[in-house]
């Protein structure tokens, strides 16, 4: 099989938030596949996570975009944490707006993933305090939220607390799409950040974009029963790409009881493999 499987695209992400003073953290995001080339970043306030200064650079794009920079002046104020949707859809516009949005948001979320190493700045006076507000904030949004009572190991304890790093949170994610013979779409993805390490593999009929095999592990995760979510993969075997919403591809890989960073990986490995098909 080997010999007659020919690499089709390449995608990689990479998430970084950094310290740079006692007022000031950046977080960044670098993406780079066969055809694009662009970049992210947020100077937020290290105690309120609002954006301070927002930059947009493109070095590279299909439709030969001349190389910019350029600052989105919209977001200023704007702050870097749940609920902030509403202002990125309103603030990134123009070209390549779906995928502007997709990397801000992305770049916001490893903001909040770092402040876990954020405590004091934040106003947090305990790792027991913060813990407590994501039991409750974010309860049963997840396989972790929603079996509480069946963890042994606190998220909080998991990821371990020292900010005096420079590096706050680092995330990376690597898409790679392959064409077996004629009739055969072969995806391979991964993500590791750290406090989650998985990998997924889905096997596609190239005519009928179906999927025929896939399969998915959660090698590193907060506590054991994250990695239960990694089961539930079965549930899209027999499913067709082309037919398949966000919304049901969230249900059937459990919801509330699957595990987001999995979901997130899938959707965007078979969305990427649909448009390049």
């Amino acid at each position: 099989m080997g010999e007659n499987m020919i690499c089709v695209y390449n995608a990689h992400s990479y998430n970084l938030v950094q310290k740079e003073s006692t007022q000031q953290i950046l977080a960044q995001t670098h993406y780079i596949t066969t055809n694009t080339e662009v970049k992210v970043m947020i100077w937020c306030n290290i105690n309120t996570f609002k954006i301070k200064k927002a930059v947009w650079e493109i070095y590279r794009t299909p439709e030969k975009i001349a190389m910019s920079s350029e600052e989105v002046p919209g977001l200023q104020g704007v702050r870097a944490y749940f609920g902030c949707g509403p202002a990125l859809r309103e603030n990134l516009s123009g070209e390549m707006s779906e995928l502007k949005r997709k990397l801000f948001a992305d770049t916001i979320t490893a903001v909040i993933q770092a402040e876990v190493y954020l405590l004091p700045e934040r106003g947090y006076t305990s790792l027991a305090a913060y813990d407590r507000y994501w039991d409750d904030m974010y309860a049963g949004a997840c396989r972790y939220y929603s079996n509480l009572e069946r963890v042994t190991s606190k998220l909080m304890d998991y990821a371990g607390v020292d900010n005096s790093l420079s590096s706050l949170f680092v995330r990376q994610q690597h898409l790679n799409i392959n064409q077996v013979d004629t009739d055969k779409i072969i995806v391979n993805a991964a993500l590791n950040d750290f406090f989650h390490e998985m990998a997924v593999i889905i096997e596609i009929a190239a005519g009928s974009l179906i999927i025929e095999r896939i399969f998915a592990e959660i090698l590193r995760s907060p506590d054991r029963v994250c990695k239960e979510a990694a089961l539930l993969v079965d549930r899209l075997k027999g499913k067709t790409l082309k037919a398949m919403t966000k919304k049901e591809l969230i249900n059937l890989l459990g919801a509330r009881q699957g595990c987001t960073h999995l979901i997130e990986l899938i959707y965007n490995s078979i969305n990427d493999a649909y448009k390049l098909i």
